[in-house]
Formats: structure tokens, C-alpha cells, sequence
């Protein structure tokens, strides 16, 4: 008597992810999002579905693969290839981000979001000027863009009448242009040596940013002081580490923003045998176990696994692997680094790390001058700014 194929579909294993995500198990929800995205098939509203669960997971090579299915479930949609292409930058291929990009142009309806991509992506290929042409492109069709703003006056910066332009806007208090004309404003007069012009655009672009929420700098130095603490109730290491010839082998390049991480990490994957893997959250996907790596997570962990980091070991190389390919050394330079140099440390023996420092003062004044985006609200006052820093070295 044969018996009907329980196969569960992509869509069967939707409920379970978000059953994963509500009860906590992060580690599974990331397990199942990977089967379901092997299965594929499904509307598009599905893969949106699990796009977003991809996102609150961090896992970008995951929402890539979302991203892909979600383009093939309706096949020349601009917002999906849009989408698409900004996945693709995400994971370091902005030149198929670019390919893609072109593309939607030459059939969507003229708009500023395909110029300004078109520039975000040139640029990172290092055509500077073609990426300018572009971002002036996305100002003729909406002159309040203020992330082009930002994006030209840091690929080739504003001309006069460029910033006598954006200077009018800035003034005239509109409020969809956002903070990336504040910091075009502060850099174009930095670089003409106006320090107090370029200091009052600088504060009021962090007050924009500011102003989106609360920022609690002491909570994050919390978090930094119980991973100390952690990392103080494991057992030492014993033994000279061995190495276990397992590829990829990793180099962590560990800083905080504006330290010099990404100058370095070009030069180590210009080495033929190196890919640069650029900022991954590899490191959290693979130790989703141990919660935020404090004494109590690391304890509850370890009470059901003993020994967890041969099997931790080989998850993050099986990530890496699938963003590297078969290159025999990645680099690795994720932005909260510092938080998982032990626990890495353990599960990678064969693993090297780059501490690259830089003065404090410089950091923070760098930090405040940067149009940053995602986890970096710590750096929007300088008192803030100098206490996360003083916190990240005394963690090191």
C-alpha cells in the first residue's frame, strides 16, 4: 500500500518559523527559513513573508534567497527587482546589483529611486563620477532627496551652486529631505574649512536622527559589561589550539566604525586566495544558543551542550561557505564583532582577529560626521559617543 509524500511545503513550514520566532528559538526559526527556501514555489506574498522574518533574523544570504523567490513568483515587477538588487549589494555583489538595476530602467517609468541606486552601486564598483551623474539624476526629479544629497558630496562633492542649492532647502526647514543634506552640508563646509558651519549641520543631523527615538548608550555598555562577565565565567582553554584544516578559515576584522576595518579588509582580500565577506551576522547565527552571551545565557547553554563549539565551528563555516564559495580564507568585519571575539575565539581555533584601533577623540568625531545607519545610535552625541568607545576598549 504506498503511502501519499508529507513533504511539508514552504508554506507548511511558515507557521512553525514564526512558532520558532514567538517562542524564542532563534536558531530554529533560522534552520526552518533555510529548508523553506530550498523547497521554493509559493506567491509572492509568502516569500514577503518570510523576507521580513529573514530581516529580524539578520540573515542577509536568507533574505537574498527570499528576495530571488519573490522575483520569480512575479517576473519584471520593478519593486521586486529593486529589492532584489538592494539584497545583492547587502551580501558585496554590487555588480549585479548594478546589472539588475540598468535593467528596471530601461523599461519602469522615470524614477528617483532607480537614479539613486544606479549611483549607490557605480559607486561601490568605484566609478565615482558615473555614480554622480546618477545621484544629480534622482535631485533634477526630487530636489529634497537628501540621501543623494549625502551620497554625491561623498562621491565627488557639491559644487557651489550645488550647495547654495541645498543650503536654500536646509533652511527652508523641509521636511522630507531628512538628514543626508545636513551631513552633505557639514562635509561640503568641512572641506572648505568652515568648522562652526560644518559643526552646526553635523549637530543637526544627529538631532534629526536623534529625535526618531530614545537612545540608551548606558543599555548597550550594559550589554558590553555582561559579555565581559560571560566571558569571565567560562572555563579557559586549555591546550595549544589545533587547526583543523577546515575551509574556510576565518579573519575577524574587529573595530568600531571609522577605525580603518574596511580599508583593512580591502587589502587582505586583495590576496587571491581571500574573499571579503564585508559585514556579516554569521557570528549571531551561529551562536544563537547563547542568547546575549551573558553568564545566564551562557550557563542555560552550556547545561544542555557541554561542548558546543565544534558544532558552532561548523555552522558559521557553513554560512561563510555559502557566501564565499570555495575560497580557502574569509574575512569577516560585522560591526558588533567585539561582542563575540570569545566565544569565537573557542569554536574556530584555527581563527585570526585584526583589533584595529584608532584615537577615541577621532572615532567619535568621525562617528558624528558620518551619515551611519543601522546599530550605530550611540554616536549622535559626543558624550555618548566617547562613553560606547571607552566601553568597546575595555571590553577588548
Amino acid at each position: 500500500m504506498s503511502q501519499e509524500n508529507t513533504s511539508p511545503s514552504a508554506s507548511d513550514l511558515l507557521p512553525r518559523v514564526q512558532a520558532a520566532m514567538s517562542s524564542g528559538q532563534l536558531d530554529r526559526a533560522t534552520g526552518l527559513v533555510r529548508q523553506a527556501i530550498a523547497l521554493g514555489g509559493g506567491p509572492v506574498s509568502l516569500w514577503q513573508s518570510y523576507f521580513e522574518i529573514a530581516l529580524r533574523l539578520a540573515d542577509e544570504d536568507a533574505s537574498l534567497e527570499c528576495a530571488k523567490h519573490m522575483a520569480r513568483a512575479e517576473p519584471g515587477e520593478p519593486r521586486h527587482l529593486l529589492l532584489l538588487a538592494e539584497r545583492y549589494s547587502r551580501v558585496g555583489d554590487a555588480r549585479t546589483a548594478l546589472t539588475i538595476v540598468r535593467q528596471v530602467a530601461k523599461t519602469a517609468p522615470p524614477n528617483p529611486a532607480i537614479d539613486y541606486f544606479s549611483g549607490v552601486y557605480a559607486g561601490q564598483l568605484g566609478a565615482l563620477d558615473i555614480a554622480a551623474e546618477q545621484f544629480r539624476a534622482a535631485l533634477i526629479r526630487k530636489p529634497d532627496f537628501g540621501d543623494a544629497w549625502a551620497m554625491l558630496q561623498s562621491a565627488v562633492g557639491l559644487r557651489a551652486d550645488e550647495a547654495e542649492r541645498l543650503q536654500k532647502l536646509a533652511t527652508g526647514a523641509s521636511a522630507s529631505m531628512g538628514p543626508g543634506g545636513y551631513y552633505a552640508l557639514g562635509n561640503h563646509a568641512h572641506g572648505l574649512g568652515e568648522a562652526e558651519t560644518a559643526w552646526h549641520w553635523w549637530t543637526k543631523a544627529n538631532r534629526f536622527e536623534a529625535d526618531k527615538g530614545p537612545i540608551d548608550t548606558a543599555r548597550m555598555i550594559e550589554g558590553m559589561e555582561a559579555v565581559r562577565a560571560g566571558e569571565d565565567s567560562l572555563p579557559p582553554v586549555s591546550g595549544a589550539p589545533e587547526t583543523s584544516g577546515a575551509t574556510p578559515r576565518p579573519v575577524f576584522v574587529v573595530g568600531l566604525p571609522r577605525s580603518g576595518t574596511t580599508l583593512l579588509e580591502q587589502a587582505l582580500g586583495a590576496h587571491e586566495t581571500v574573499r571579503a565577506m564585508g559585514e556579516t551576522i554569521f557570528s549571531r547565527l551561529a551562536t544563537w544558543p547563547l542568547g546575549d552571551l551573558s553568564p545566564q545565557s551562557l550557563e542555560q547553554a552550556l547545561a544542555r551542550d557541554p561542548a558546543p563549539w565544534p558544532r558552532f565551528g561548523n555552522a558559521y563555516r557553513a554560512l561563510a561557505r555559502v557566501r564565499s564559495g570555495d575560497a580557502a580564507v574569509v574575512t569577516d568585519k560585522a560591526v558588533m564583532l567585539h561582542l563575540y571575539v570569545g566565544v569565537l575565539a573557542r569554536m574556530l581555533p584555527d581563527a585570526r582577529f585584526v583589533w584595529v584601533r584608532r584615537e577615541p577623540r577621532d572615532v567619535v568625531l568621525s562617528c558624528y560626521r558620518a551619515y551611519l545607519t543601522g546599530g550605530n545610535r550611540w554616536r549622535h552625541t559626543p558624550a555618548d559617543a566617547f562613553a560606547y568607545v571607552t566601553a568597546q576598549e575595555t571590553l577588548m
